[in-house]
């Protein structure tokens, strides 16, 4: 099972993204946050949670929008990187790739979808 977190300040998104992937049997959507300070949150819930079940990262994924209010998407990604977090962060944004996409892979993700 692949275990997601999805990060985006818009529920309308955050919404669909968790439908679509409802329809893949192997992937369950663990938590939702619509800002920095929340993914922080959920993920030190789900860590506590996690180390009590054996498990060493709060999800497989994230995915996460560059564009939120307070802090961005980018600083989420260098505070995991620093952090030496093993958790893969897919970024979604509406930005287009040539503004972002490059800077998104060397902050620390594994991928851009535009």
């Amino acid at each position: 099972m692949i275990d997601v977190i999805l990060c985006d300040d818009h529920a309308l998104i955050r919404r669909g993204i968790r439908d679509t992937l409802s329809d893949a049997s192997d992937i369950r959507v663990v938590g939702e946050a619509g800002d920095y300070g929340e993914l922080r949150s959920l993920m030190r819930q789900l860590m506590n949670d996690g180390a009590r079940q054996g498990r060493t990262t709060p999800c497989d994924v994230l995915v996460l929008d560059i564009n939120m209010p307070g802090r961005s998407g980018l600083d989420a990604l260098h505070a995991l990187k620093d952090e030496g977090s093993a958790v893969r962060v897919l970024v979604v944004s509406m930005y287009p790739e040539d503004q972002y996409a490059i800077r998104a892979l060397r902050a620390g993700a594994f991928g851009y979808v535009n």
